[in-house]
């Protein structure tokens, strides 16, 4: 049975070089994995999806989205202890702290899709920040441990609105290449990532689909994905199995009117 890296080697890029510029919006996009409710930084992060996808060079671009990881525990995960991030990489250069209007081209009047009560107290609640940083492998590490360089996007955003607003807007930007999605019991996400919850009914509101999953095993997968047959692989604080599933050409997802 291949392994998920083995799969995913079939997508592979070589490394871009916008990564030795500074944020490059449209660069960035090309080709992203996002994370929704990554997790709170206790344990370190999550970095299962930046470990399979960067082996196989398959993207070099990430974004982790928690509206629960509070700006100053990411400055210090990130600037104080950055070798507890991804094993084998430091941070290249300084953190950029972005500003809205860097990723949301339409950020005073952007349409939103799902808006009810609960996002809007998540908003008024949850100040939103946007901190960028490169990655780069350490030098007692060759090749084998994965690719020379990649990029993280950390959003402290509602996991819901941030993919509405970045990937949903009708706009250039490319869907997610893709998403990892598991639901937690004790999340505190006010919906679920998982089949049939506010996730997947934007997606298929929107028509913007990721073109791989990597779905938790406590976590149901959206409809009109099939496995890969890819080797389940361990991730997160409790290591649960995750399978990778890729979305079926002639499907369209839930029927959502």
């Amino acid at each position: 049975m291949p392994t998920i890296v083995d799969y995913l080697k079939n997508y592979r890029e070589p490394t871009p070089n916008w990564l030795e510029r500074p944020f490059d919006r449209n660069a960035f996009f090309s080709r992203t994995v996002y994370y929704p409710g990554s997790g709170r930084l206790e344990d370190g992060i999550d970095d299962q999806p930046v470990r399979v996808c960067n082996l196989a060079r398959a993207t070099h671009a990430y974004v982790y989205v928690d509206y629960g990881v509070r700006m100053e525990e990411m400055y210090e995960e990130l600037r104080r202890r950055p070798g507890r991030c991804f094993q084998g990489y430091t941070i290249s250069g300084e953190v950029q702290e972005l500003e809205p209007c860097d990723l949301f081209p339409n950020f005073t009047s952007w349409p939103t899709h799902l808006l009810d009560d609960r996002a809007r107290e998540h908003a008024k609640i949850h100040q939103p920040y946007f901190s960028y940083a490169v990655f780069e492998r350490d030098k007692d590490h060759d090749r084998s441990h994965g690719g020379s360089r990649f990029a993280v996007l950390f959003v402290g955003a509602d996991g819901f609105a941030t993919y509405d607003a970045l990937y949903c807007q009708s706009d250039t930007t490319p869907p997610p290449f893709l998403a990892l999605i598991q639901d937690h019991g004790f999340g505190c996400n006010h919906g679920k990532f998982g089949a049939g919850g506010r996730l997947e009914t934007l997606a298929c509101g929107t028509g913007v689909f990721p073109d791989f999953l990597l779905v938790g095993d406590n976590t149901d997968h959206w409809h009109g994905y099939h496995n890969t047959g890819a080797e389940p692989d361990p991730g997160g604080m409790q290591d649960h199995l995750r399978k990778l599933f890729r979305r079926d050409n002639d499907e369209s997802g839930l029927d959502i009117t």
